[in-house]
C-alpha cells in the first residue's frame, strides 16, 4: 500500500477501481488484523468473529473487481465455500432439543442437556430435519474430546457458539451434555431465560462434531470380565468428591448390568488390586469449566483400573459449583481432589500432581484443560518431572485462549 501510494498520483489512487480496490482490501484486513489481538479478541469475541466473517466475503467482490486475473481465483474460491457449506448443512449440521438448563448456585457454571431424539421435536423442527435429509439423529456419533457449535434462535438466532461435549460416548446416546462457563451475552442470556422459564424445552441447532485431540488420548485394551465377576465387583456407594479442603457427595448412581451381553469389555474401578497394578497413570486436571473436557475421561478411563490409574484434580472458584453430574451411569465410587481458591487461595499445582503419583509408573498421561496460568503451571511440572524422574510423559492440553 505504501508503495503504490508513493508511485501513483493522488488522482489516479482514488479514481481507477485497481487502487481503489486494492485500498478496500487494505482497510478490511487492517481491521482481521486488529480485531485478532489477543486483547481484543478476548475482551470483544464477537467482534472478533464478526469482522472476519464480514471481511472474507466483502473481500470476495472487492477482489473480483480488482483485475481480470483474479476472476478465476475469486470464482475457485466460491465453488469450494460452496461445496464446504452444503457439507455442513447435510453432514454436520443437527436439529436437536434442549431439555434442560441447570444454573449453579455461585451463577458461575451451568450444565445443558440436549436431547438429540427426533420424535421430541416440534413439528417445524422435524421438518426442517427432513430437509436436511436427517429423518434421525442416529448417526451423530462423538469422540472425547469433541466439540460443537451451538445455535438457538429463541436466544440468539444469528449466534453460534463453540461447547466441549462433556458425555462420554459411551454414556446414553440421545443425551448431549454440555457445561459452560457463563459470560456476559449469550451464556448469560440462557441462564436467564431457564431461570425465569424452567421447564422450557427448546429447538436448537448443533454443528459437529468436531475435533481430533482424542487421537493423542491413551489408548484402551481389550479385558474380558463375566457377568458374575461384574457383579461382584459392583457397588452401590455413591461417586463422592473429597479433599483436606472439602467435599461433595452426588447422587447414587447405579452400574448398568446388561442382560442380553456374556461378556463386558469394561467394569467397575472398585478393586484397589487392579489399580496397583496398572503400569500408566493418567492426571486429570481442570479449571473451572474446563471440567467439560476432563469429566467423561474420568468416566470413561475409571472403566479400565487394570490399565489405568486414575486421579482427577479440579480446581474450582467455590464450593457450590453445579455438581449435578447424572448422566454417567457406570461411575462408581472414587475420590476426586477439589481445590476451592475463593477459601484457599490459588494451589500449588506441581504439589497436588506430585501427590497423586504413588509410584513408578511405566508412563503418566498429564490431560488439563482451564484458563492459561492453570495450564502452565502443569507445563512446568510435566518438565520438571521428566528431568527428574525420566518417566516418558504424554501430555495434552486445552487452554481458554478465548
Amino acid at each position: 500500500m505504501i508503495g503504490f501510494s508513493y508511485t501513483l498520483t493522488w488522482k489516479f489512487a482514488f479514481s481507477d477501481h485497481r487502487s481503489t480496490t486494492g485500498f478496500y482490501s487494505i482497510f478490511w484486513f487492517l481491521l482481521i488484523a486488529i480485531s485478532s489481538i489477543s486483547f481484543i479478541r478476548t475482551k470483544w469475541y464477537e467482534i472478533f468473529k464478526f469482522l472476519h466473517y464480514s471481511s472474507f466475503w466483502i473481500f470476495l467482490p472487492i477482489f473480483y473487481n480488482h483485475h481480470y486475473v483474479c476472476k478465476p481465483f475469486v470464482l475457485t474460491i466460491i465453488f469450494f465455500l460452496t461445496i464446504d457449506r452444503l457439507l455442513i448443512w447435510f453432514k454436520k449440521l443437527w436439529v436437536v432439543q434442549l431439555d434442560e438448563v441447570i444454573t449453579g448456585h455461585d451463577q458461575d457454571l451451568m450444565l445443558i442437556k440436549i436431547n438429540t431424539s427426533i420424535k421430541n421435536l416440534t413439528f417445524l423442527s422435524k421438518v426442517f430435519s427432513y430437509l436436511l435429509f436427517k429423518f434421525n439423529n442416529s448417526k451423530f456419533h462423538y469422540q472425547l474430546s469433541n466439540h460443537l457449535f451451538i445455535t438457538i434462535p429463541q436466544i440468539s438466532l444469528y449466534q453460534s457458539h463453540p461447547f466441549t461435549i462433556a458425555s462420554s460416548p459411551a454414556s446414553d446416546k440421545e443425551i448431549l451434555l454440555l457445561i459452560v462457563k457463563i459470560h456476559k451475552g449469550f451464556t448469560k442470556k440462557l441462564s436467564q431465560y431457564y431461570l425465569d422459564h424452567p421447564n422450557s424445552k427448546l429447538s436448537c441447532l448443533i454443528n459437529g462434531p468436531y475435533g481430533n485431540s482424542y487421537e493423542k488420548l491413551p489408548k484402551l485394551l481389550d479385558y474380558q470380565i463375566t457377568i458374575d465377576q461384574l457383579t461382584a465387583l459392583k457397588t452401590d456407594e455413591p461417586i463422592r468428591f473429597s479433599h483436606d479442603y472439602g467435599s461433595i457427595n452426588l447422587d447414587e448412581i447405579s452400574t448398568i448390568l446388561s442382560k442380553n451381553q456374556q461378556t463386558l469389555k469394561s467394569f467397575p474401578s472398585k478393586t484397589n488390586q487392579l489399580t496397583k497394578l496398572a503400569k500408566e497413570k493418567i492426571i486429570l486436571i481442570a479449571g473451572g469449566a474446563g471440567v467439560a473436557l476432563i469429566y467423561p475421561m474420568l468416566y470413561h478411563y475409571s472403566l479400565y483400573p487394570h490399565n489405568f490409574n486414575v486421579s482427577f484434580i479440579w480446581v474450582l472458584r467455590n464450593e457450590q459449583t453445579i455438581v449435578e453430574f447424572d448422566d454417567h451411569d457406570n461411575c462408581d465410587s472414587r475420590t476426586v481432589d477439589l481445590w476451592h481458591t475463593s477459601k484457599d487461595g490459588r494451589p500449588i499445582i506441581s504439589k497436588l500432581l506430585s501427590d497423586t503419583i504413588d509410584r513408578d509408573y511405566k508412563k503418566i498421561h498429564i490431560i488439563s484443560c482451564g484458563p492459561n496460568s492453570l495450564m502452565n503451571d502443569v507445563k512446568n511440572f510435566a518438565t520438571n518431572h521428566f528431568k527428574l524422574k525420566g518417566t516418558k510423559i504424554n501430555l495434552i492440553i486445552e487452554e481458554f485462549s478465548f
